[in-house]
Parts: C-alpha cells; sequence; structure tokens
C-alpha cells in the first residue's frame, strides 16, 4: 500500500472514529475495528499523533505507547 493511499486510509478512520464517538456509537463493532485498526499504524507526523491522542483518549484508551512516540520526537 502506497503512502498517500494509507494516509488517506488514516484520516477517513479518524473522522469516522470522531463521528461515532460525536453520535455516541462506540459499542459497535465498527467503532471498535477503526480503533484498533488506527492503533496499529505507525504516526508518521505529529498533527496525526496528536489527533490519534485526542480521539483515543476520548474513548478511554491506554496513551502510552503513543505518548511514547511523541516523547521520541521531541527527544531528537
Amino acid at each position: 500500500m502506497g503512502r498517500r493511499r494509507l494516509c488517506s486510509y488514516i484520516y477517513a478512520t479518524l473522522s469516522v472514529i470522531e463521528t461515532l464517538q460525536e453520535l455516541e456509537e462506540t459499542d459497535i463493532s465498527g467503532y471498535t475495528e477503526a480503533v484498533l485498526w488506527l492503533r496499529d499504524r505507525e504516526p508518521d507526523s505529529m498533527e496525526y499523533l496528536a489527533e490519534r491522542i485526542c480521539l483515543l483518549s476520548e474513548g478511554g484508551d491506554d496513551l502510552e505507547l503513543l505518548l511514547s512516540y511523541m516523547d521520541e520526537t521531541f527527544e531528537k
């Protein structure tokens, strides 16, 4: 899968997760699958990482791994 296509999928998934959270539809399998898929993607930019942290924190997810990526970015 090309990098550009992956970015499109990531941002589309972020939008879906955000919409489902707004609609309070976080107990459906599609939401869970989207969160799991997103959690498995490597962060490739600070903006993307920040969006993931915000959205996933609203769902009560463990953010230690995402925050460690942010720490690594600032240490460079």
